[in-house]
């Protein structure tokens, strides 16, 4: 099944150096709408995407969800809520599921690091 994923991570009122973990993160794709062999997807036949969170090489389970597609060739979104539990570096990636159960290759890997909050300056002197 031809399977293109694209991914858009976004930061819901966060500002760069905050500290608060765990972190919500938003997923977005693109459904297919081809199997690998170029025949179109049948309205209805595509059933769930997969998405997995792993953090550095190990799935994060909890944070792991198919979710029914809203339809072959639309894009589609998640809200995955406290995904991001501390500092790291996290790699998400997705399979799209067909009525039969056949599940597609797993999408390209999209990658991103999320840092802590920097301790306070000291020191300051005036003169």
């Amino acid at each position: 099944m031809k399977f293109f994923i694209l991914f858009l991570i976004l930061f819901p009122m966060l500002s760069f150096g905050q500290s608060d973990y765990p972190r919500d993160i938003t997923v977005s794709w693109l459904n297919p709408d081809l199997y690998v062999d170029g025949s179109v997807i049948e309205a209805g036949d595509l059933t769930n995407i997969r998405i997995e969170i792993y953090r550095q090489n190990d799935l994060v389970p909890v944070f792991t969800a198919t979710i029914p597609d809203t339809g072959e060739g639309l894009s589609q979104s998640e809200l995955f809520v406290g995904a991001i539990p501390q500092p790291g570096t996290y790699r998400i990636e997705g399979y799209a599921i067909v009525i039969d159960g056949t599940e597609s290759d797993v999408s390209e890997s999209v990658f991103q690091k999320y840092i802590g909050k920097p301790r306070s300056i000291t020191s300051i002197v005036i003169s």
